[in-house]
């Protein structure tokens, strides 16, 4: 209980100041930045470049993720299930926030990021380390964060149009609208694939003959979009809209002749955001409803499987700044989630309500950078108590080339809807995953030539131990899920980045490097073989390289991955061989006050390596993309 009223304290006091010191001239608040601007000194994030996302209209978010940055997607197909291995964590200890709220699902806490395509999202930025404090339960390795707003979007309208091996082909459409003190965006997207491209008849030594891929076909459509009134000048009232619609066909292992599996995915996002801006900081308030249904049908077991879940969420924060050096912020959460399954013996549901601050501080020539967090989560669910949660991270410039930071945090994760209610099986007396995150690392930025030549290089160390992990086991009859695992997870990630520009032209290249040493730390059964061995599904080594050329309106780039070896057994006595994959790209671009046309070709997988992310289930070889893109735009752009 004194946690509780000292949380409350961060949520009233600035408030009660507020009234008190509305006259002080203070720094601008940009009242459409993340909640977490301002209040991050220390964490590491990776920004992804708009215009490279804006040009990927043809990918979705997992396929982005491999290619430019250190998270390992652990990917079943094209279009088929994409989850994340980041920093030895599993795939629900990364969650997927869109416009400040966590949108991932309350039964199996798992995003698939073969969803999210990019044609829909404007900015993605890539959190690392401990982020429990901030996202609250499942942000234990970092969190990915979407952006879907666009109000300073410059186009008024935009078509895009793709084709690719496989028979895919790619639809989309954006407008954005502005007049007097409304703003109007949609974007719609649609895509469809056949996906039978060929297999190598050498993988995993199958006798299976099956020269394509059957039963693979996916069609994904979806939009979103956005509503935005300027009340006053302080004031700004939004409504956002995500609507997904997906039909995917399973497609069969290296060792099944073929199945007729198939899954239906439907999803309705609503959020209503209201911000007011003051002179000492601004407030801004939130309302969610998030549907997800998922049937599932495979005729071979004679299995029909429904499940629907419903999640509320509200959100209120305020920010508040001091002045120049000193900066609060005090939030509420509340999230109530809802499901309905098969095999649920009733409705499930499980109710949490949050309250954090953090505190965040400069010294007087701003070189030296501090903020501390807190949050406490109380879950309605028996034993499914939460930590009290707390970080600490700062940034110290040493230079104006070079800067060091550290970050250290508690992390925790509840138990899913499904961990809890899942029959038979689900444990309604799991406790949370816990534990505590670390990193530290420098960046330096060196520019000679009147800043035509610009060198970075930032390398990161971290470990994190997390204590009651959970894992599903084999019992008599059926699966069950159980706190037996304490995961040690530690490595080192590097970034290098070398340009020259000038007079129109850009040379350039790009290395991300990733090593992580994962480990179960704990027996799960007696004659445990996996204790100090390897995760599964977690490899030690993976990073990517880019190499670019630039000429006026001509870009060309050869992209190289690298993942390593993959236990496939939990006692390392099985694996996947590691691959390289190359692919090229090559951009044509002319930009006229009325409008902008973007051409693109791609070939994937240039050397047709045959290689399996998953066990027994092949990848494409080479295959190819071609892209199209059309922006009209207003005179005054």
């Amino acid at each position: 209980m004194n946690k509780f009223f000292g949380l409350l304290f961060l949520y009233v006091v600035p408030n009660c100041l507020s009234a008190q010191i509305d006259s002080l001239t203070l720094r601008e608040v940009v009242i459409s930045g993340s909640r977490i601007e301002g209040f991050s000194n220390g964490v590491k994030f990776l920004q992804f470049d708009s215009s490279e996302i804006s040009s990927r209209y043809n990918d979705n978010l997992g396929e982005l993720l491999i290619e430019r940055s250190p998270v390992f997607i652990k990917s079943y197909g094209p279009g088929t299930l994409s989850t994340t291995s980041f920093r030895g964590g599993n795939a629900n200890q990364t969650p997927l926030i869109w416009n400040g709220l966590n949108i991932t699902s309350p039964m199996n806490g798992t995003p698939d990021l073969a969803l999210v395509p990019l044609s829909l999202i404007r900015d993605i930025q890539l959190q690392y380390g401990g982020a429990s404090t901030a996202w609250g339960s499942g942000a234990v390795t970092g969190a990915i964060l979407l952006n879907s707003n666009k109000d300073d979007a410059p186009e008024k309208i935009g078509i895009h149009l793709g084709a690719g091996s496989f028979g895919k082909f790619t639809q989309g459409v954006e407008l954005n609208l502005k007049k007097g003190t409304w703003r109007t965006s949609i974007s719609l997207f649609n895509q469809f694939a056949e996906n039978d491209y060929a297999i190598d008849q050498s993988n995993n030594g199958s006798d299976i003959v099956r020269e394509k891929q059957v039963n693979a076909a996916y069609v994904n459509s979806g939009l979103i979009a956005s509503i935005a009134k300027r009340i006053s000048k302080d004031h700004r009232l939004s409504f956002d809209y995500w609507f997904q619609k997906t039909k995917r066909e399973i497609p069969p292992t290296l060792l099944e002749e073929n199945n007729e599996a198939k899954q239906d995915d439907l999803a309705n996002r609503f959020m209503v955001s209201w911000n007011w801006n003051r002179k000492n900081g601004n407030y801004e308030s939130k309302a969610a409803f998030f549907q997800e249904i998922l049937d599932y049908e495979n005729p071979a077991i004679d299995l029909n499987s429904s499940n629907r879940s419903n999640t509320f969420i509200f959100e209120s924060i305020r920010n508040y700044f001091l002045n120049s050096r000193h900066s609060f912020q005090a939030g509420l959460n509340g999230t109530f989630a809802r499901a309905d399954a098969d095999s649920y013996e009733e409705d499930a549901f499980q109710n949490r309500v949050s309250i954090f601050g953090s505190y965040s501080l400069q010294n007087r020539n701003a070189r030296i950078s501090a903020t501390t967090y807190l949050r406490q989560e109380f879950v309605s669910n028996g034993n499914n108590t939460a930590p009290f949660t707390f970080g600490l991270s700062g940034k110290w410039d040493l230079t104006q080339w070079l800067y060091v930071y550290v970050n250290v945090s508690r992390v925790y994760r509840v138990p899913t809807l499904n961990d809890l209610f899942w029959r038979p099986g689900g444990n309604p007396d799991l406790k949370s995953e816990r534990g505590y995150s670390l990193e530290s690392g420098f960046s330096m930025e060196l520019f000679r030539a009147r800043r035509e030549l610009k060198f970075q290089f930032e390398a990161t160390g971290f470990s994190r131990l997390v204590k009651d992990q959970i894992i599903w086991l084999p019992s008599a009859s059926y699966w069950a899920p159980q706190n037996l695992m304490e995961v040690w997870s530690r490595g080192i990630e590097t970034k290098t980045n070398l340009v020259y520009s000038r007079n129109g032209k850009k040379i350039g290249a790009e290395v991300l490097t990733n090593y992580v040493l994962a480990t179960n730390q704990r027996s799960k059964v007696e004659g445990d073989a996996s204790v100090g061995k390897q995760i599964i599904y977690t490899p030690r080594y993976n990073g990517s390289g880019k190499i670019f050329l630039g000429i006026n309106n001509l870009s060309f780039s050869v992209i190289q991955t690298y993942t390593g070896y993959r236990f496939t057994s939990s006692d390392n006595s099985e694996w996947l061989d590691p691959f390289w994959i190359t692919s090229l790209r090559i951009e044509y671009g002319i930009r006229l006050p009325t409008y902008a046309v973007t051409c693109l070709a791609e070939v994937n997988n240039l050397f047709s390596t045959s290689y399996q992310v998953v066990a027994a289930r092949p990848m494409p070889l080479q295959n190819y993309e071609l892209g199209v893109s059309i922006r009209f735009f207003n005179k005054t752009n």
